[in-house]
């Protein structure tokens, strides 16, 4: 029983230790200001003293002080919220060993959706999409990063984004009493970085300007899907150049 009442006593102090460290005291002036922190000295009558979270130590006389108070310190608020939507072109160069004799753009659309870690580092999640025509399309699901290089209204930036990227391709074969439509997948990593332009238009809202790289690693393409992409002799890698405009907000 002892034992049992110790363990509980020491629980009990655990979560009061806690509590402690989550508790701010407070000085109340009469001029409506206030001081949080922790108070360093208290002469009862005439002065007390309170050093804040900045490190700074104020003084003050009992005459100017309100009252005094012990509250809960305030929790940081969440990290801002972060999306981006662009629009633009992918433009995939004469595929190696192909017959396809001239370059393969693709209208593009990327959606992110992320927080602001801080002022000038944003990190997310985004979705983009690909189209060459009806039969060909490029889906995509990444990680992003962004970077900010200057605080300034026009601001470039770095950004990087990483995750799997996935080639849909109907092929329409026709035979004698009518036509097939064969699906056909294939897909692997994908590695973008880009290189943009930020121009602030409002306190929340910006435009931005990028181009940059996009590589996608191909497995071995047992179905022939990626023979329009691939830029190598095995025919795992497709290359492409990187052109986007959008709004970031």
């Amino acid at each position: 029983m002892i034992r049992y009442l110790l363990l509980l006593s020491l629980l009990l102090a655990g979560c009061a230790a806690f509590a402690q460290q989550n508790m701010d005291e407070v000085v109340y002036l009469r001029d409506g200001s206030s001081v949080r922190g922790l108070i360093i000295e208290l002469v009862p009558g005439i002065s007390i003293s309170i050093r804040d979270k900045a490190g700074q130590t104020h003084t003050f006389a009992m005459a100017q002080v309100e009252r005094i108070r012990r509250e809960e310190r305030p929790k940081p608020p969440p990290p801002p919220f972060y999306a981006a939507v662009e629009l633009g072109l992918t433009d995939f160069p004469m595929p190696h060993q192909s017959t396809i004799s001239r370059n393969l753009p693709l209208f593009a659309i990327t959606a992110v959706a992320g927080t602001k870690v801080t002022p000038l580092f944003y990190a997310g999640l985004g979705f983009g999409a690909e189209v060459y025509n009806t039969r060909v399309y490029h889906l995509s699901g990444f990680a992003h990063m962004r970077v900010l290089l200057t605080h300034k209204k026009i601001a470039p930036y770095l950004e990087l984004n990483t995750g799997y990227n996935g080639l849909v391709y109907y092929d329409y074969t026709r035979y004698v009493y009518g036509r097939t439509d064969i699906r056909m997948h294939t897909g692997g990593g994908m590695v973008q970085p880009s290189l943009g332009l930020k121009v602030s238009v409002s306190h929340s809202v910006a435009l931005t300007l990028s181009a940059g790289y996009k590589l996608v690693a191909f497995p071995k393409d047992a179905t022939g899907a990626s023979y329009m992409f691939y830029s190598d002799r095995n025919r795992n890698l497709g290359h492409a150049v990187t052109v986007r405009a959008g709004v970031m907000f």
